[in-house]
């Protein structure tokens, strides 16, 4: 019986693979790690639970305990301990959900997000790896090197890189302190734009 077990289940992720492959451009959608496999023809869904079982598109790799994969519109969605990185961005949530043809992930429930420019945490994180832009609500922070920053939502342009806090923000670089309706900085030249009944709070060398 635990033979025919693993047949059924080396069957059914070789199917998985095959149907894939056929599904896509390049680069294909790669799994492994799957203890189980299960797909609905009808809707042309997967259910694939590991420890944990991996979804790859070229450089995207989304890891979580369980997840599914709908094959006509490349969605994932995965919950336990959720795992995505690319090659400039690494996220961890308890839910993720991720378009992979378009490049789009959503991360919820207390997210951490990092990347060259800083590390994002917030309730919710949604990620556009086309555009580089990485957009964090819900009680966002974004901290880098003495700098940090907060804001119920948080822009990040990676191609630029600059981050804008909007919808009253506090900003911090060492002991100062800079407050506003929105603070965009330039995290390359370390320039600070704040606008909306500014208020700054500086401390001169001693």
């Amino acid at each position: 019986m635990a033979a025919l077990r693993r047949w059924c289940l080396t069957a059914a992720l070789i199917a998985l693979a095959a149907g894939l492959l056929r599904a896509q451009a390049s680069p294909p959608i790669e799994v492994s790690g799957a203890t189980y496999a299960e797909l609905d023809d009808a809707t042309g869904v997967w259910t694939l639970r590991g420890s944990p079982v991996s979804v790859r598109r070229g450089e995207a790799v989304i890891e979580a305990e369980a997840l599914t994969y709908e094959t006509r519109t490349q969605l994932v969605r995965a919950a336990g301990g959720v795992t995505y990185r690319d090659a400039a961005l690494a996220v961890t949530a308890p839910r993720i959900t991720a378009w992979m043809g378009e490049g789009r992930v959503l991360a919820e429930g207390g997210v951490t997000a990092r990347a060259p420019e800083g590390t994002l945490e917030a309730g919710r994180v949604e990620a556009f790896t086309g555009r580089e832009e990485v957009v964090a609500d819900e009680g966002a922070r974004l901290v880098r090197e003495d700098l940090e920053g907060r804001a119920p939502r948080i822009v990040l342009q990676r191609r630029v890189a600059t981050a804008t806090f909007s919808g009253g923000a506090v900003l911090r670089q060492g002991p100062n302190e800079t407050r506003a309706a929105t603070i965009i900085v330039d995290l390359r030249r370390r320039r600070v734009t704040a606008s909306g009944a500014a208020a700054i709070t500086l401390y001169p060398d001693r």
